[in-house]
């Protein structure tokens, strides 16, 4: 009985549903247009890069009609009404909608519509992946090009280095595609984009739009006339540096600009001070034959004469070894932030000719930087960085000019002497001219030479660790190492590494390192010397074959370190110091000078090369002569021989030869 009642109240309480209608509105009606125009302009090359322009060849912009609601509507979370403006593929479109409604269906990710104007650069950028990759109508040719912009040689994907602006837009690719789709005449409208001018007209001009987008863009584009200023309150008090830092802020501030100085003194007013003083350090410098030899510093963009920066203390010094100032050329300028606050912040903080007290304020204003960039417009340092790449683009120097100069002064590699009103002179020395009376003048700090280190050097404290390493920099017999390191060694390398080179030998290639396959060494190699006249089956983990100089910087921290610490016939006191001088092997790299353990792992690599191997013949196991045979039946080795001709890479000799 009272389930009835329940079920009668349900009934009476539920109320009517009534169907509602859909109200068609044609977009004709509502002020807006309907039609289909290319995405891509023909300016376009002028402002972006050869991927986005030609991304923007195979896309148009078209207006939702029923029948394409119809057929693209499945599946998506938003519904599409009719006059929304989507994105397409060209090449499924003059397919598709060449044959009759319903014969042929859209291939996936062929049709896109974006949310709004400021979304239809991330569709662009990823329809390669998502869609021309797979597009059933596209060209081949087409294709190819594509892929050749967007892998390297070996496949792998570089879309993310092509995918940016022209060297020469006054624009960013972002701000451009929205500059763009307004010249055609998209408005974001409540669900969408609509076109808001007939599209039989010619777009808008690119300078009154492009006013428009910045003026309305989160970047502001007026540069504050005064410094920012920390706030009183107590949660920026740390914003202030100490007395000694400010000072030195102050002098480069004050310092007058020269054309060789990369930063200027108004730019203190758009960047954080940390910034802005690793700028002041930094000198113009141009590209000579010995940077193409450089690791790390190749690129498609660098070329005899082109400018980049290095650090001005460095040269001033040392104008004869400029390879040591941290020399840098960027390929693009939003590259430009992490060579600045990174890699040449890292040189400063070591570099023997940079004065100590703008050591230390570049350490003090670091800590500050973060803070400090909350009180600028967003993307004011992007701006900055921007500004810095017009001047070096400014400053780049033809091939004939620069080996012109070169020419004239072979005994220096190009490059101006820039002195700092604030060097560190001492009482004896003459200060330049051009040095105020009022700036302050620092003690010179004593150098590195010979073999002495500095009293700030760091070292470590345990007594065992300091009694062994004494040992082994006193004992001169280096015969007993088969000479790897010398006496002449010592000021190149950490402790670590100079305890770990007292410890190892020469080390020749066996049929047990072959058979561990290192079968293409050709060069004596470095081993442990407590376990080198014991089973050598038995310590293949105490034996490295670097096939170049910066290998041996990674064997000693990896596979030897570990050797060291594992091996039966190392004494544990030796174990012991080696764990202690590893824990300040990181600090102690950071306060030597600049490149010199790369230079001793040089010199350790060259008389490796000068080592004679005795010759001796491979021989192998049948069970490792058949699975050969296996490897080349199923045309493994095949693969191998023409990737190692590609990429002039020796060949295996113990690869049987095919017939």
């Amino acid at each position: 009985l009272g389930l009835k009642k329940k079920r009668k109240r349900d009934e009476s309480s539920t109320p009517i549903f009534v169907p509602s209608t859909r109200i068609e509105v044609n977009p004709v009606d509502e002020g807006y247009y309907e039609g289909v125009s290319r995405l891509g302009l023909t300016d376009d090359s002028r402002y972006l890069s050869e991927l986005h322009t030609l991304i923007r060849d195979q896309l148009e912009l078209f207006s939702a009609t029923d029948d394409i609601i119809t057929s693209t509507n499945a599946g998506r979370r938003k519904a599409t009404v009719r006059g929304k403006v989507g994105l397409r593929c060209v090449h499924c479109a003059k397919a598709v909608l060449s044959h009759p409604v319903g014969k042929h269906t859209w291939p996936a990710a062929s049709i896109s519509f974006p949310a709004n104007i400021e979304g239809i650069y991330p569709v662009c950028t990823q329809k390669p992946k998502l869609h021309f990759e797979f597009c059933p109508y596209m060209p081949q040719e087409i294709k190819s090009k594509m892929y050749s912009l967007t892998h390297d040689c070996n496949g792998n994907s570089i879309a993310r280095q092509n995918l940016g602006n022209s060297l020469n837009s006054p624009v960013g690719a972002t701000i451009y595609y929205q500059v763009a789709a307004k010249r055609i005449g998209l408005v974001n409208v409540n669900g969408g984009m609509r076109f808001s001018r007939d599209l039989k007209l010619e777009p808008l001009s690119f300078e009154s739009v492009c006013a428009e987008v910045e003026s309305s863009h989160k970047v502001n584009k007026i540069l504050p006339q005064v410094p920012v200023e920390a706030k009183t309150d107590d949660s920026t008090s740390k914003l202030v540096a100490d007395d000694e830092s400010a000072r030195v802020l102050a002098d480069a501030i004050s310092e007058k600009d020269s054309n060789n100085i990369l930063g200027q003194s108004h730019d203190s007013k758009i960047v954080t001070d940390f910034v802005f003083l690793l700028l002041r350090q930094m000198t113009i410098c141009h590209v000579g034959n010995s940077d193409f030899l450089s690791r790390g510093k190749k690129s498609a963009v660098m070329q005899i004469g082109f400018a980049g920066f290095c650090c001005r203390h460095c040269v001033y010094a040392n104008p004869s070894r400029v390879e040591n100032s941290c020399r840098s050329f960027t390929s693009a300028p939003d590259n430009l932030a992490s060579a600045v606050t990174n890699a040449f912040y890292l040189h400063l903080k070591k570099c023997p000719f940079t004065p100590l007290p703008i050591r230390k304020a570049v350490v003090e204003y670091k800590r500050l930087h973060s803070r400090q960039m909350t009180l600028f417009p967003h993307g004011s340092q992007r701006r900055l960085f921007h500004m810095i790449w017009a001047r070096l683009r400014a400053a780049d120097l033809s091939a004939e000019e620069m080996n012109r100069r070169l020419k004239n002064s072979p005994a220096v590699v190009m490059q101006q002497k820039v002195i700092p009103t604030y060097l560190p002179y001492s009482k004896s020395d003459v200060a330049p001219e051009n040095v105020p009376s009022n700036k302050v003048t620092y003690e010179k700090e004593t150098l590195e030479t010979n073999n002495q280190r500095g009293e700030s050097f760091t070292v470590c404290k345990d007594e065992e660790t300091c009694t062994l390493l004494k040992a082994a920099v006193e004992n001169t017999d280096y015969a007993a190492n088969d000479n790897l390191i010398l006496g002449s060694d010592r000021h190149l390398v950490t402790d670590f590494i100079f305890f770990m080179m007292r410890n190892m030998k020469v080390a020749h290639p066996t049929t047990h390192d072959f058979r561990r396959g290192r079968r293409n060494t050709k060069l004596a190699g470095i081993c442990c010397k407590h376990c080198h006249d014991q089973d050598i089956s038995a310590s293949l983990t105490g034996r490295s074959f670097p096939s170049q100089a910066d290998n041996l910087a990674s064997s000693f921290n990896t596979s030897l370190y570990q050797h060291m610490l594992r091996c039966v016939y190392v004494p544990d006191n030796i174990k012991r110091v080696v764990q202690q001088l590893k824990k300040i092997h990181s600090e102690q790299c950071s306060q030597l000078r600049f490149g010199s353990q790369r230079k001793f792992f040089n010199l350790v690599f060259e008389r490796l090369k000068a080592v004679k191997i005795p010759q001796f013949e491979t021989e192998f196991t049948a069970s490792e002569t058949q699975m050969d045979h296996q490897l080349l039946e199923l045309g493994f080795f095949s693969h191998i021989t023409s990737f190692s001709r590609m990429h002039s890479l020796p060949t295996h000799s113990s690869v049987p030869s095919s017939t």
